[in-house]
């Protein structure tokens, strides 16, 4: 059982943006959530029950360096794409190539093809993966396939937190929301002198808090 503190700055996002959410602030600085393979496994092991499809391939993540590169090549592309669907004015965001971005996410979700499984009695489809893929290959494109539905909706809810020195995103799920978290939009935060940034929060995450998801996914 793994008590690892695990990185969720916004946890109730969709998991592409909880991807792009691996970049945070605070007041020390700009900071990786998944810099090494061992975070990016705790990261895989916290989000799982959030792909249902894959929660047991996630899981079983135990992602190399090669792997690394590619969440990470993945993750700056989302959020080169965010900013430019966003008009996101913030500094971080100035410098996108979404040509680029929009061909290492096709990249990532082709990495993995799915097709539609039965399942009964549920009467469910989820998706299936060849059997040997790797399960760092298989989160790496279900959580890119999910990208996509998320940027081409017509009525998308993606946004940029503007709260000062926030650099994180978020799928807007209520009329009147404009920040990524209470804290970001707290009044006092708001002040033009001096700007801060915000901690984000550690969430621990234990398997055995995972185990009612451990039943929804096939090998």
């Amino acid at each position: 059982m793994s008590t690892e503190p695990v990185l969720l700055p916004t946890p109730d996002e969709p998991v592409p943006v909880l991807l792009m959410n691996t970049i945070w602030a605070d007041t020390a600085g700009v900071h990786d959530a998944i810099a090494t393979p061992q975070q990016l496994t705790a990261w895989l092991d916290a989000v799982s029950p959030r792909l249902p499809a894959i929660a047991a391939a996630a899981r079983r993540a135990r992602p190399d360096k090669g792997d690394l590169a590619q969440f990470q090549r993945l993750r700056d592309a989302l959020r080169d794409l965010a900013a430019e669907l966003t008009d996101d004015p913030r500094p971080h965001a100035a410098h996108r190539n979404v040509t680029r971005a929009a061909r290492e996410v096709n990249e990532a979700s082709g990495a993995a093809p799915s097709w539609p499984r039965l399942r009964w009695p549920s009467r469910a489809a989820v998706p299936a993966v060849p059997a040997r893929t790797r399960p760092a290959t298989a989160a790496l494109s279900a959580i890119a396939a999910e990208a996509v539905g998320l940027l081409v909706a017509s009525d998308t809810t993606l946004r940029a937190c503007l709260a000062p020195g926030c650099v994180l995103y978020f799928a807007k799920d209520h009329p009147r929301r404009e920040w990524c978290s209470a804290s970001c939009g707290n009044p006092s935060r708001q002040l033009p002198s001096p700007p801060h940034r915000r901690t984000a929060q550690t969430v621990v995450i234990q398997r055995r808090m995972w185990a009612v998801g451990s039943d929804v996914a096939e090998p």
